[in-house]
């Protein structure tokens, strides 16, 4: 358990060394002072802001290009774009969608095989590894990558093989036509400069291809992240939204504001890894009904394929120069992702300073992390740069990263101050940004807004809102939120809901080996120096939360 380690050892290093600045900083330096109890709103999950389909096509909704296969085939292609972080306002992120690429027949014959005999099920296990983006369960199948072309298992970890071998094979005669006949040749034509087909060894190639559920109950998030791994990426919807899932796939602009696309089975997405996305099935909300049977789908559910491409034949890695050029010419998200392929600890701080100077909140949050040393740099532990750098994502982007981190340092504030007046503040100060971090969908967030409304922090009168603290850890989506929400739901006797809760936490990997490491080395996105358990104070009630 190094990343334990590590990460206990830079978050105690911040408390110490936090505990000897605190008294040379001002106590009202970020912007929002003079709270009082008023200024708790005590928002509830439903007042978080409801989700916007995405509307801002580019030109008319829909354009046709032609692909180089059966003499030449129209297909139809609807391009979208959004405003990225930075000062400049012109620098955009463009997605492509393919209505049907995948006909809807296909997609019956591919579900069919994935299904298992009794809703819910598969027709073999997922797998339940820590994902890379935010360390819970992927619940997803490989069908190409590194591992499978050399033989070997999809993930290097031990797996059913043959069976595996054989479900693969059958999924891929159905889906391989189309990717080599249809989405290569489409990614070849739109990206031609970069990775066109004449590039010979530098063409686009699929070299990663998955399968991935999310279902109501068990996994119906990924967060936000940037693809720094892939050229070029494609998603294919394998459900229809309104009747199998609501929400899905969204892309977030410059101040994190998410826009969902609406995708129906067969539907193709192509974007680069500049684009901000991520996944959220919209739970408690009703599916449109079937119109042939005039009844609704009783679980929500979204399948989906995606593939990675790199720019070469043999799957070779340049990732080290894909963003180089645009990060020279100072495009504050090219250097962002050009900072995460740099190998020395000198350039990911250098280039990650150059996009928070050019106005990415993303990277501000980062070296705010590396000057609390819970992440790895050359810096100095300094408490005050570190909370410019919070506020000043706040005030780039709205970054929720940004909140939460201002959120921490009030807490940590808290945790050594000798006056009252001043910790109720700061608690004050820390619960403003908590609810803010979680207006813009931050499950850290809505997990310490659980933790504020169990113990009673924020409320005068001595009194707490148990309730209310279960929808929040519901809220958060994670795998600790939903095993605190079965405790809730056993101590007020509904053992039957309870069970289903803590089955779905387990899903997520609560209780497993891995789930504190890996919510430790992704923290709420895909970057770590950042904690779950919160410096919260002594409670109202005289203790403190357990953690987590």
């Amino acid at each position: 358990m190094i990343l334990d380690v590590f990460a206990l050892f830079g978050f105690f290093t911040f408390i110490a060394c936090f505990s000897s600045a605190v008294e040379e900083s001002e106590v009202c330096s970020d912007g929002v002072c003079g709270f009082n109890s008023n200024e708790f709103m005590k928002i509830r999950p439903s007042d978080l802001p409801q989700p916007v389909l995405f509307s801002n096509w580019s030109g008319p909704e829909n354009s046709t290009i032609i692909l180089p296969y059966n003499n030449g085939t129209l297909q139809v292609v609807a391009e979208g774009s959004i405003l990225q972080q930075g000062l400049k306002k012109d620098l955009l992120s463009s997605f492509f969608v393919l209505p049907e690429v995948v006909p809807r027949s296909t997609v019956a014959q591919v579900l069919s095989l994935l299904r298992g005999p009794t809703e819910g099920s598969t027709s073999l296990p997922l797998d339940a590894d820590p994902d890379t983006v935010d360390g819970m369960a992927t619940q997803e199948i490989f069908l190409d990558n590194d591992g499978l072309r050399n033989g070997e298992p999809s993930k290097g970890i031990e797996e059913d093989f043959f069976p595996r071998a054989e479900l693969r094979q059958k999924v891929r005669q159905l889906l391989d036509p189309i990717l080599d006949e249809k989405i290569t040749p489409y990614v070849r034509q739109r990206y031609v400069e970069q990775c066109g087909e004449d590039k010979n060894s530098r063409s686009c190639t699929p070299c990663y291809s998955l399968i991935r559920r999310y279902r109501a109950g068990e996994r119906i998030s990924h967060a936000p992240h940037h693809d720094g791994h892939s050229y070029v990426t494609v998603v294919v919807s394998l459900s229809d939204y309104g009747m199998e899932y609501k929400g899905g796939l969204y892309v977030a602009s410059e101040f994190n504001r998410r826009y969902f696309l609406a995708l129906s089975r067969g539907d193709a997405v192509v974007h680069q890894g500049d684009l901000y996305h991520g996944v959220r099935l919209l739970e408690n909300v009703s599916l449109d009904a079937d119109k042939s049977t005039g009844k609704a789908q009783s679980s929500m559910e979204r399948w989906s394929w995606i593939l990675w491409f790199r720019d070469s034949r043999t799957c070779e890695d340049h990732s080290d120069s894909w963003y180089q050029s645009c990060a020279n010419q100072g495009n504050p998200t090219c250097q962002l992702l050009h900072a995460r392929n740099r190998q020395s600890s000198d350039e990911v701080l250098y280039w990650n300073q150059q996009a928070s100077e050019n106005g990415h909140g993303a990277a501000s949050v980062k070296i705010a992390r590396a000057y609390l040393k819970t992440l790895p740099s050359s810096l100095s532990f300094d408490f005050e740069k570190a909370k410019n750098l919070f506020q000043r994502a706040v005030e780039l982007s709205n970054e929720p990263d940004g909140h939460y981190g201002l959120a921490q340092i009030s807490l940590a504030e808290a945790s050594v101050t000798k006056s009252v007046p001043d910790l109720n503040h700061l608690v004050m100060k820390a619960l403003y940004h908590l609810e803010s971090a979680a207006k813009g969908g931050h499950p850290f967030a809505m997990f310490n807004l659980g933790i504020a409304h169990l113990y009673g922090y924020g409320y005068p009168s001595g009194e707490r809102d148990p309730d209310l603290a279960a929808d929040w850890f519901e809220a958060s989506g994670l795998p600790e939120g939903l095993f605190v929400k079965s405790m809730h739901l056993n101590a007020l006797g509904d053992h039957k809901q309870a069970e289903d809760f803590k089955h779905r936490a387990s899903i997520l990997g609560f209780g497993s080996e891995w789930r504190k490491a890996a919510r430790e080395y992704t923290g709420s996105g895909g970057a770590g120096g950042v904690d779950l358990n919160l410096p919260w104070p002594v409670s109202p009630y005289g203790n403190k939360p357990d953690a987590w």
